[in-house]
């Protein structure tokens, strides 16, 4: 086995769609990160600037609003009489209040918090990285039955659930390796810009991190083996990506037909609380019941949590069952 896994693994990385495939798996996280790190970014001495200039300028056409509102207070909306102190004085507070126009409203900018790119950011990395290892595990054996060489790998090594096996851990191994460098690189990122900014992150902080990460190489090698089984059940690269495509569009149908409720069962839902630990989603039929899975009061009675432990018991029972199939019809289908 462990020659086949070798072997596998050289056809592998000789494949020209699998290398490019690989740098963007580990391209796109840095730049995400890029991203998340511009858009947090302390306010320089330019910005501040830009903003008291820009502060002052609508400051002063709201000063010329108010001389017209002065003038016709009832066609703004003000009570007083024309040209009164009174209309001034409503129309400033209405129009013109100076605490509207300060620099620090023209620099709203969130401040990077760990926590919250875990949930968010890191997110996008694991759905770009996902997208990747399917493609990653589809191609690999979409080009076998293509070439037509399944049939003469076959015959130097007859037992089919071997190369089976084979295939599948290759594909793994190499989506376990793209994910943790790519994950590597986001959290260095982030994390050497937080210490440079100063921002303190708990430890339990950076302990939901590694859990998140570590759940979200799962869900890749998981995706990866699920996407090769279902290649090698269907034995044809272009198929399955149409199902996936199908899946990630009948998502919107799901709701479209069934509701809110509908959420729930579909697989990026799950594969989000997976990673993120958990997904917040509203149902339609709530009334006025708070039972399990409520979060809140009443008040909250539509909106549920869809849970990690439950999303995971989800996608496997879908990879197992997808795994099994396809080894069955490996098993026992000709091979041209």
């Amino acid at each position: 086995m462990m020659r086949l896994l070798r072997v596998e693994l050289t056809r592998l990385r000789m494949r020209r769609a699998v290398l490019v495939l690989v740098l963007v798996g580990l391209a796109v996280p840095v730049l995400i990160a890029a991203s998340q790190l511009w858009n947090t970014r302390p306010a320089s001495d330019g910005d501040l600037a830009w903003a008291e200039q820009q502060a002052e300028r609508d400051y002063a056409e709201a000063l010329r609003t108010v001389d017209d509102c002065v003038e016709e207070p009832e066609a703004y909306g003000y009570g007083g009489e024309p040209g009164t102190d009174e209309a001034r004085e409503l129309c400033t507070a209405g129009m013109a209040d100076p605490d509207w126009y300060t620099a620090d409203g023209y620099l709203y900018r969130e401040a990077l918090d760990v926590e919250t790119t875990r949930t968010d950011a890191a997110v996008a990395v694991a759905v770009v990285l996902l997208l990747v290892v399917v493609l990653l595990g589809t191609t690999f054996v979409g080009a076998d039955w293509a070439s037509g060489s399944m049939s003469v790998q076959l015959l130097v090594e007859p037992r089919r659930t071997r190369v089976w096996v084979a295939k599948a851990l290759a594909g793994g191994i190499v989506a376990a390796g793209l994910a943790t460098a790519a994950l590597a690189l986001f959290w260095t990122m982030v994390a050497v810009t937080a210490a440079s900014r100063d921002i303190e992150t708990s430890a339990e902080t950076w302990g939901r991190v590694l859990v998140s990460s570590v759940w979200t190489v799962v869900l890749l090698v998981a995706a990866a083996v699920a996407a090769h089984a279902l290649t090698m059940l269907l034995r044809s690269t272009v198929v399955t990506l149409g199902i996936v495509f199908a899946v990630s569009v009948g998502s919107t149908i799901l709701l479209a037909v069934f509701g809110a409720s509908a959420i729930r069962w579909t697989l990026p839902t799950n594969a989000v609380a997976v990673v993120a630990g958990r997904v917040e989603y509203y149902v339609d039929d709530c009334y006025s019941d708070v039972g399990a899975g409520v979060v809140g009061d009443s008040d909250d009675a539509c909106l549920r949590v869809l849970e990690r432990p439950e999303a995971v018991l989800y996608v496997a029972v879908l990879v197992a069952l997808v795994v099994a199939l396809s080894i069955a019809s490996f098993r026992r289908r000709d091979v041209p």
